[in-house]
């Protein structure tokens, strides 16, 4: 099974990013998964985390 989840950034243009990830992979697979598709800069995801 994947699990598909939508991260939405409201911004001036709104951001859209879809992260599918497999039934087995691990929270920290799924925060890798929203780092390397984040459109935050360095500062601004260590405060999402």
């Amino acid at each position: 099974m994947i699990f598909r989840f939508r991260i939405i950034l409201d911004a001036t243009e709104d951001i859209f990013r879809d992260i599918e990830i497999q039934e087995d992979a691990t929270l920290e697979d799924f925060s890798n998964a929203i780092h390397k598709h984040s459109v935050l800069t360095e500062w601004k995801w260590r405060l999402f985390m």
